[in-house]
């Protein structure tokens, strides 16, 4: 049924849709949402409209409605295994932030909804149900031959790029993602890729491994953020390259530590994960985007080729390639920098600017450096703090940036009272 509505789509028959419509009984809310993501796509604004109407009627009719929803409650007290089965424990998410989860029919939807919500901030995340992703089911996906690796050149991941082709499962929750878009007047929506190697689907235990990802609409664009590296998305633009504008660039947003690194060793012999909630873990690709989300949704436009210029990014990445002014490397989970809060995350970022800046400008005086930076990473490395401690990590920021201005100062007095006394005693010696 669905694939004779997608080809009577591309025909414009409204009409021929319209009749389906009115007596069909085999479309479930799912199969409507991605019609309409369908029309989206092929620029169809009349079926839009009709397939948006019939999904109303679908809602309103209680004998057909099959809607389950799972409140933030239901996901704490693990109602019917949902939140294990979804795998909600190994998020790094606060999950005061998760509002809620809905699925269209049952828990066995292949894609279901997940509801981010922050005072007066929401966003929505259109996710892959990863238990129903046996990766024995993806083994003909291949690793793309000649493919140009650890390449900076523009048209080089273009390439790289263009050669991928979306997975059909990808395509329809693209499409549904695009069409909530269009019709909840929302600004981001986060949606599930398939994470690739050189084109080939990943496997993560036995499932298809999966990668998050925003998408920003404005003036009838939609604009792909990464939260990680923008060369494991940029392929989405072969969806549709007038709609979908993605960045053919390896710039890292943000990046946990890798498992053969000493710190990451450390953290999967700890908890098993170097991603997690532990104040000590770092943030998973779900968590950035949901962050990037909330900061950018009051935004009207954004400048992809800018993007990592944008107060929002500069506050969130933990790459110091991208905030030039970020004290400390990636070593340092500082959890603090990413947090829900706006407020949280600028002050921290404030504050952190400035300590770098007093870090850079001691280093001219060697005999203080040492001090200072003892001092300074001594601080960075207690960056532990779950969000209700956030407010003590901000003071404890704010009094190493004191104590270092304050150190600062009474080294240049002893120096000017030193030198001072120097040539006054050569003006009198005279």
């Amino acid at each position: 049924m669905k694939s004779t509505i997608q080809d009577l789509i591309k025909q414009s028959d409204h009409e021929a849709i319209q009749d389906i419509l009115m007596t069909q009984t085999e479309l479930s809310k799912t199969d409507i949402h991605q019609l309409i993501g369908f029309a989206e796509y092929n620029t169809q604004n009349n079926i839009v409209s009709i397939l948006q109407e019939a999904e109303k009627g679908l809602m309103q009719d209680k004998s057909t409605s099959t809607y389950i929803e799972y409140s933030q409650k239901d996901l704490q007290q693990n109602k019917n295994g949902v939140a294990t089965k979804l795998g909600l424990h190994k998020r790094s998410v606060t999950p005061t932030t998760l509002e809620k989860i809905i699925f269209d029919d049952s828990e066995e939807d292949l894609f279901y909804k997940e509801i981010y919500t922050h005072k007066d901030n929401s966003v929505t995340r259109f996710a892959f149900n990863e238990q129903l992703l046996p990766y024995e089911k993806f083994t003909d996906s291949k690793k793309l031959d000649s493919w140009k690796s650890s390449t900076k050149s523009v048209a080089a991941i273009k390439i790289n790029a263009d050669r991928i082709k979306l997975h059909e499962l990808e395509s329809d929750l693209l499409a549904k993602a695009i069409g909530y878009l269009e019709y909840s007047q929302q600004k981001t929506v986060i949606i599930d890729i398939f994470a690739r190697d050189q084109g080939k689907i990943k496997d993560d235990s036995g499932l298809v491994e999966l990668h998050s990802v925003v998408l920003f609409k404005s003036n009838a664009k939609i604009y792909v953020i990464d939260p990680s590296n923008f060369s494991f998305s940029c392929h989405l633009s072969n969806f549709n390259a007038d709609l979908i504008i993605t960045k053919y660039s390896t710039d890292k947003l943000y990046e946990p530590p890798s498992g053969k690194s000493e710190i990451g060793k450390k953290l999967v012999d700890k908890y098993k994960s170097i991603t997690g909630s532990s104040s000590d873990q770092y943030r998973d690709c779900i968590d950035i985007a949901v962050k990037i989300a909330f900061s950018i949704n009051t935004k009207l436009d954004i400048d992809l080729d800018n993007i990592t210029k944008l107060d929002a990014i500069q506050e969130i990445s933990n790459q110091q390639e991208i905030n030039l002014n970020l004290p400390f490397s990636s070593n340092v989970a500082g959890r603090i920098k990413q947090a829900t809060d706006n407020d949280v995350r600028k002050l921290t970022n404030k504050l952190l600017v400035n300590i770098d800046k007093q870090i850079k400008s001691i280093s001219v005086y060697q005999d203080l450096e040492e001090l200072i930076l003892t001092q300074s990473y001594k601080t960075f490395d207690s960056l532990y703090y779950k969000p209700d401690d956030y407010k003590k990590g901000i003071s404890d920021l704010l009094k190493l940036s004191c104590s270092n201005e304050k150190i600062f100062d009474e080294y240049k007095n002893k120096i000017n009272t030193e030198l001072c006394g120097e040539v006054q005693s050569y003006i009198e010696g005279e």
